[in-house]
């Protein structure tokens, strides 16, 4: 069974994804919310959680929960799924617009590391190999 890594991003992977498989000589697999992402991490066998997107939309709401799609809400949703994944023992590598804003936030959740978008493929290349590939 190839390891693999998890891929959360709430844009297109296809620019960015396949490079990083390469470099990394890893699998992964997609997901694009929170619901989508806390399934993987109950079902998958994961090296590692790339969240290249900080703001997630939650998917499936619970039944007390109500979404209107502000930003600051989606900014919560990505933090309470950083939590999922370290509560899982995973590496977690974070890139995002707005990391700056929600560092300690995200260094309270554990986070290893925390990229502020615009980043370069050359910044963050090493910290994944590093974190993925033990």
């Amino acid at each position: 069974m190839p390891k693999k890594f998890l891929y959360v991003s709430n844009h297109d992977p296809s620019v960015l994804l396949p490079h990083i498989m390469n470099e990394l000589g890893l699998d992964a697999d997609i997901a694009n919310n929170r619901a989508e992402t806390l399934r993987a991490l109950e079902t998958g066998n994961y090296v590692g959680t790339f969240m290249t997107d900080l703001a997630l939309a939650p998917g499936v709401l619970n039944p007390d929960e109500t979404y209107t799609g502000d930003l600051r809400e989606a900014y919560k949703i990505g933090i309470q799924v950083a939590r999922k994944v370290k509560e899982k023992g995973l590496p977690l590598v974070v890139l995002s617009s707005h990391a700056n804003d929600f560092r300690e936030e995200l260094n309270r959740a554990g986070v290893d590391m925390i990229f502020q978008k615009p980043s370069w493929a050359d910044d963050y290349f090493p910290v994944l190999k590093q974190l993925f590939q033990r």
